[in-house]
């Protein structure tokens, strides 16, 4: 009787890839209601200045926007910093991914 020239494995399911949790902190920015209330002219002035200022101290702190967000009324402000994420309030996320190949 010949012997087989299978793999020893042949048959047999395979474990599956271990997953990793990834863990980073996220807070929706959203542009559609930012003058929403302004009366005058510098009121929306004054609201989209207070906007970019708190934009530019969470830029200066590291967080940065996920480009894959909708591009039109808004984005998401990731950083993986606890400290960063408590200063500006974003909260925890977690996302499964698998390593190894995508065999």
């Amino acid at each position: 009787m010949p012997a087989s020239h299978a793999p020893p494995t042949a048959g047999l399911a395979l474990p599956p890839k271990p997953q990793i949790t990834k863990q980073f902190f996220r807070t929706t920015w959203r542009n559609k209601w930012l003058t929403d209330g302004a009366e005058t002219i510098a009121d929306m002035i004054a609201a989209l200045r207070e906007a970019a200022d708190r934009l530019e101290a969470m830029q200066n702190d590291g967080v940065e926007a996920e480009c894959s967000s909708a591009p039109d009324d808004y984005i998401f402000l990731e950083t993986s910093d606890p400290a960063v994420a408590e200063k500006h309030g974003l909260e925890l996320e977690q996302e499964e991914v698998f390593s190894g190949d995508d065999d």
